[in-house]
Formats: C-alpha cells, structure tokens, sequence
C-alpha cells in the first residue's frame, strides 16, 4: 500500500484551491456575467409612474367624479320613504335619502341618490354621527373646561384645609439656620453638671456653717475637709 506524503497533499490542496472556490464564497459585480445589463433594466427601489404606466388606471379614474364636483353639485332636498316615492321630473344634481331599502336598485336603506340628468345615482349610505360632538357641543365643553393655567381656593382642593391645620406657622418655629444658631451658645453636656449631680440651695445651706471662710466652704464641698 502506497501512501501520499505531506507535500503530496499539500501539492493535491493548492492544486484544488486554484481550480475550484470555496464552499463560502462572494463575488463582485464584475465577476458575475451580464449584472450591469439586468441591473439597467430594474427600476429604483423608490420610483413614480405616470397615469400610463398603470394598465387601466386613466379609464377607472375617468369613472370617477372629482370630490369637488360631487360636493360642489349634490342639492340635498330631503329624504322619501322608498325608491318609488323618488320625483319623477327632479332636477339635475338634486339628491335625496331612500329610507327604505331598494334591493331592485342596488340600494341599502338611509342611502342616498343623485339625478344626474338621465337616471338616479347611488350615492352611499349615510354615517351615524349620534356618538360624535357638534360645534355646539364641543364649544360647552370648552366652556366647562379650566384653563391650562388657574388658580383654586383651599376650599376647592380636598383635604388641603385639615392639612394646613395640622402645619404650625413659620412665625412660631425657629428655622434651621437660627436653631444652629441658639445651639452653637450652648455648653456641651460633657461640660456642665446634670440636675442630679448638684446640690439645691437648701442642700448648699445646711452643709455650710455660718461662720465659715470661703476656703473652708469649698472643701467641704468637695469633700476634702478632715
């Protein structure tokens, strides 16, 4: 049995490596045939059209009545109760509501329609507007509204009185700065004798005799007389 040696192999990989590419690879557009050419024929990604381009466009919109024609030419006269109650000699643009469904016409009850000089046409139901504000409406509640800046009285503020009454007033409290200040004239308690540990006049009065030096009084205070 024959064997391949290092350099064999090594020889066998370079010689693939030029030959074929690797398992994951790239590539620039120039290495790839004929990409210019398809790429000119894509569009951007962000383009228009004209009316044209779109097949079928120019003729769905030629159907279609401009919004300003339609407003600028509906002359509502009122509504009637079924189609056949429709005038039979109306005027052009004259418009009416159909309370009654037409199933024969195409129409839905509430909807309208408009003679447009030869036959009635569907123009829509109509909208429900009992949930929605009037002018009138949304100006009373502008009225009841509060203003973005205002003022309120303490009454007018829930609990504000009875907390206000629990405050001791800024006259009758020593603010921090001037109880620092009463505190800074103050001896410290290691400094000065408790209550306990004096004696009160009377105790003063019956440990001193009355003819007594001061000297002598001292000491037996302190507790150094013989």
């Amino acid at each position: 049995m024959a064997f391949v040696g290092n350099s064999a192999l090594s020889a066998i990989k370079d010689w693939v490596a030029s030959k074929f590419a690797a398992l994951v690879h790239t590539h620039t557009t120039s290495q790839i045939t004929d990409f210019a050419t398809e790429m000119a024929k894509k569009a951007d990604a962000t383009h228009g059209h004209e009316i044209g381009d779109v097949n079928g466009l120019q003729t769905a919109l030629d159907g279609k009545a401009s919004k300003a024609d339609v407003l600028g030419a509906m002359q509502i006269k009122g509504s009637v109760e079924n189609y056949a109650a429709l005038p039979e000699s109306p005027n052009k643009n004259d418009a009416y509501q159909v309370l009654a469904a037409s199933p024969d016409h195409g129409i839905a009850a509430g909807e309208f329609v408009m003679w447009d000089g030869e036959a009635w046409q569907d123009m829509g139901g109509t909208v429900d507007l009992s949930n929605y504000y009037n002018k009138g409406e949304i100006d009373q509640k502008f009225e009841e509204s509060a203003p973005n800046e205002h003022t309120h009285e303490i009454g007018d503020v829930n609990g504000l009185q009875t907390a206000l009454d629990g405050k001791a007033n800024a006259s009758d409290v020593y603010t921090k700065n001037e109880t620092d200040g009463k505190l800074n004239t103050k001896a410290n308690s290691s400094d000065v004798y408790t209550k306990t540990e004096t004696y009160t006049k009377t105790e003063v009065d019956g440990k001193i005799p009355v003819e007594m030096t001061a000297e002598e009084a001292l000491a037996i205070l302190n507790g150094t007389t013989e």
